[in-house]
């Protein structure tokens, strides 16, 4: 890509961060964009049909990178045996390497658009593709699962527990970078992956 429509790009991805801070993004229009980015609205146009144009490249370019981080992090699980509680959790120090550091690079971005102003259809796209790595890792970490089993209530509810846990430790780190590092969060993904809250909640008392 031309330097310069990278840079205009960014412009206007910078000025949807800010009109975020304030507003949702359904309430968002072209002409308060482009004056938080600073571009003209020709300039805009010429990148973009419209609005939903804009976000939906923007939406789908970190959906197809964060897949691609998921994707070679679960490289790293391959031919892992050993299967233990404290070894699974153990596995967070490497297993989400590449989504982290994606993260943490694009961290303004992703967060404004998973706020309360940002966009649902993309948040809810963030759970299906959790959802689908969560269906390949399990075998990997705890063995092949029998069909009765990955069919039942249970199960499902097992799925939507985790990998809400797992989002929503994602969401706070992206918003408290000063407090959590990269270290704390790996930490923290390998204790929800293993540990219901209140046995979490339990251990963090005890060590205090």
């Amino acid at each position: 890509m031309d330097i310069r429509i990278a840079n205009t790009k960014s412009r206007i991805i910078n000025g949807l961060i800010e009109l975020l801070s304030t507003e949702k993004l359904d309430q968002c229009s072209v002409r308060e964009i482009v004056e938080k980015s600073g571009v003209s609205k020709k300039t805009f146009y010429n990148l973009y049909k419209n609005k939903q144009d804009f976000i939906s490249q923007l939406e789908n370019d970190i959906l197809g990178e964060v897949e691609d981080a998921l994707e070679q992090d679960r490289k790293s699980l391959e031919g892992i045996e050993k299967r233990s509680i404290e070894e699974i959790a153990g596995y967070a120090s490497f297993a989400f390497d590449h989504i982290l550091n994606y993260c943490d690079e694009n961290s303004e971005l992703i967060s404004a658009l998973l706020s309360s102003n940002g966009d649902i259809t993309f948040s809810r796209q963030v759970v299906h593709i959790a959802r689908n790595e969560f269906g390949v890792r399990v075998p990997m970490l705890v063995g092949e699962i029998d069909n009765n089993i990955s069919e039942s209530d249970y199960f499902k509810i097992f799925t939507t527990i985790y990998v809400d846990n797992i989002i929503d430790v994602l969401r706070y780190w992206l918003n408290h970078k000063d407090t959590l590092s990269l270290e704390n969060v790996k930490e923290l993904l390998g204790t929800v992956q293993v540990k219901s809250p209140a046995m979490a909640m339990l251990d963090l008392v005890k060590e205090n």
